[in-house]
């Protein structure tokens, strides 16, 4: 992990979006609902499904309006099924962004590959670091 421009707390919950995005991934039909993973001060996470309000196409977005909810959060990470373009094709990706209150989300990816009679997606490559973006919590 050392390799990415995150801290080790950061990391931890990004691990867990990202876990839990690939079980998600091998277990229902594409693409999953996103989820929140969340790290309050105490030190607890959570995981929670997110559901789009009506007529949101940004589960970001919807995060964010969440997360405003929740003054105990410090790190939190939004994980989502999405796709990566190599070359002239397209994968499909567990794609995580995660972020520290008030500072630059980090944004991850993961390609995948669906097995056929199993509840895990097989992991193709390695994870990839795509950048920073605007925070997930203010």
């Amino acid at each position: 992990v050392s390799e990415f421009p995150v801290t080790m707390e950061l990391w931890g919950v990004a691990d867990v979006a990202l876990q839990y995005g690939l079980q998600l991934a091998g277990s229902v039909p594409p693409p999953f609902n996103p989820a929140l993973v969340t790290e309050s001060r105490g030190g607890e996470r959570g995981i929670v499904q997110l559901l789009l309000a009506a007529g949101s196409a940004d589960p970001l977005a919807d995060a964010r309006r969440r997360l405003a909810t929740m003054p105990d959060i410090v790190r939190a990470a939004v994980v989502l099924d999405g796709s990566v373009h190599i070359g002239d094709g397209t994968e499909d990706a567990v794609i995580v962004i995660v972020g520290d209150a008030a500072t630059p989300a980090h944004r991850f990816a993961q390609r995948y590959r669906r097995k056929r009679f199993s509840k895990r997606a097989n992991c193709v490559g390695n994870l990839g670091y795509m950048g920073t973006e605007e925070p997930i919590l203010a």
